[in-house]
């Protein structure tokens, strides 16, 4: 559980794998003012990203009444499919809520595999009633993982893999517009570089993104074992969270081997 000072939510993520063909659901509740009313007495709601365990049906978003003293609570509120080509397939993964509690980012971790953009924005201003906002497939990186959201809004997003699902990864930057501004670092090591998770502290000027696997080793596609990456990345975020892409070049990276 985690809270968000800039909207005073308190917000709980968590995963749940259902069914026999790994279907993953990424969750995330808050604690969501009703339109013209204080957070105080706002309704609950459960956002699930989600998608058909046949692979044939658009990937979407549901969400579901989370009000424990509600008389509808567990009861499913709406779905949002993803619109139009690539909706479907794309492995539903992690999400984030942007620090105004306004737009909700859902990764594809597999979407890759389908040549299809892999992150996604909804606009959950009015959370019983999302609206599907955008997609992007960042041109240097694939395999979306965590996403960070940015105080004066946007997010940071680990992207595990290259534009092929191999090495070496990137941290895509997205401003309060949702626009892709970068992909850091500019100039990533040729090998060891598959960031997964992230933690960032503007306070220090610090970001932390620790290695996890090389995505494309765990691939059909590739003969081979897969292969790990024990480590972390320090990064230093100048200025954070308003990069602009002539500043990518400020992003310094040091490797820290765990082994």
């Amino acid at each position: 559980m985690s809270y968000s000072a800039a909207s005073h939510r308190w917000i709980v993520a968590l995963a749940v794998t259902l069914g026999t063909g790994g279907l993953l659901f990424l969750v995330l509740g808050a604690d969501t003012p009703e339109k013209g009313k204080s957070s105080r007495k706002g309704e609950r709601h459960l956002f699930v990203w989600a998608g058909d365990q046949a692979r044939k049906n658009p990937d979407f978003l549901m969400v579901a009444n989370f009000d424990e003293k509600s008389p509808e609570y567990g009861k499913v509120i709406t779905t949002v499919p993803l619109p139009g080509p690539g909706a479907s397939g794309n492995e539903p993964h992690h999400v984030g809520l942007s620090s105004d509690g306004k737009v909700l980012a859902c990764g594809g971790l597999l979407s890759v595999l389908k040549g299809q953009k892999e992150i996604f924005f909804f606009d959950v201003s009015d959370p019983g009633a999302p609206k599907f906002l955008s997609s992007v497939d960042p041109p240097l990186s694939a395999i979306t993982d965590e996403f960070h959201a940015l105080a004066q809004g946007g997010f940071l997003v680990t992207m595990m893999g290259g534009a092929q699902g191999h090495h070496p990864g990137r941290v895509a930057e997205f401003n309060r517009k949702l626009e892709l501004i970068a992909e850091h670092p500019q100039e990533p090591p040729d090998d060891g570089f598959n960031p997964h998770g992230i933690s960032v502290r503007p306070e220090m000027n610090l970001m932390v993104t620790s290695d996890f696997i090389c995505p494309s080793t765990t691939l059909h596609a590739q003969s081979g074992p897969s292969r790990q990456r024990p480590g972390l990345g320090l990064q230093a975020a100048q200025d954070p969270p308003h990069h602009q892409a002539s500043q990518s070049s400020r992003i310094d990276r040091r490797e820290v081997d765990s082994r």
